[in-house]
């Protein structure tokens, strides 16, 4: 199974991905992906054996766009941060089973976080930088089952928003992307154990995303093979 990076794909190199035998994992982070090059790329059979897709900095995305993820079930990585996406994309994660890894596009709104809650096997979850929560709207992340790291960079990030964050009972790594107010806030997340073994498995597979497909496979079957054990 490959590996594939393509950052500044055009319709034609998409549909070259036919022609492969098998593809695990494919980085189109920050590719000016249009409506035809992305359906393109989804109507391929390969696809549907999919595992990993970074579609990060994408921003001709539109919510339209995303039914097309839904001949990617077998999804475990789906990154689509600073894209115009919103609601849409939680939707369709409600429906990848095997979703692990989610970011999210800019325009999520809180109806659609508290949505995502419902979701069982998400364990990492990015929110875009630019994306706006009060402290009440983040009580949703509470209640999802399986969440061990997330990273988040909203701008009122203060002293509620922490205390609602460090609440979240299966939490073990917090990343906040945008300086703290006080750093005396900080106490306010002792509870949170990070698991290191997890986060570091994570933080491998995401930094080779972008290098050699051959590495970022490697990972990637660690991590497979990790969750098939438990």
């Amino acid at each position: 199974m490959q590996g594939i990076a393509i950052h500044d794909a055009s319709d034609a190199d998409l549909r070259q991905l036919e022609s492969l035998p098998a593809i695990g994992i494919v980085n189109l982070q920050g590719a000016p992906l249009t409506g035809a090059s992305f359906k393109s790329f989804a109507s391929t059979s390969r696809v549907v054996d999919l595992e990993g897709l970074f579609l990060d900095g994408c921003e001709n995305l539109q919510d339209p766009f995303t039914e097309l993820l839904l001949h990617t079930p077998n999804l475990i990585y789906l990154h689509c941060q600073e894209t115009p996406l919103g609601d849409a994309l939680v939707d369709i994660a409600l429906q990848l089973p095997k979703l692990g890894s989610l970011g999210l596009g800019e325009n999520v709104t809180a109806d659609g976080l508290s949505r995502l809650a419902a979701h069982a096997t998400v364990g990492w979850l990015f929110l875009s930088e630019l994306s706006r929560f009060e402290p009440q709207e983040l009580e949703a992340l509470q209640t999802m089952p399986n969440l061990h790291f997330l990273a988040i960079g909203v701008d009122q990030m203060d002293r509620d928003s922490l205390a609602v964050l460090s609440a979240i009972p299966t939490l073990k790594t917090l990343r906040v992307t945008r300086p703290l107010k006080h750093i005396h806030d900080l106490i306010l997340l002792r509870n949170i154990k990070t698991d290191e073994s997890k986060f570091d498995r994570f933080q491998k597979a995401r930094a080779h995303a972008g290098r050699s497909s051959r590495n970022l496979v490697g990972v990637h079957r660690n991590y497979s093979r990790s969750n098939s054990t438990r």
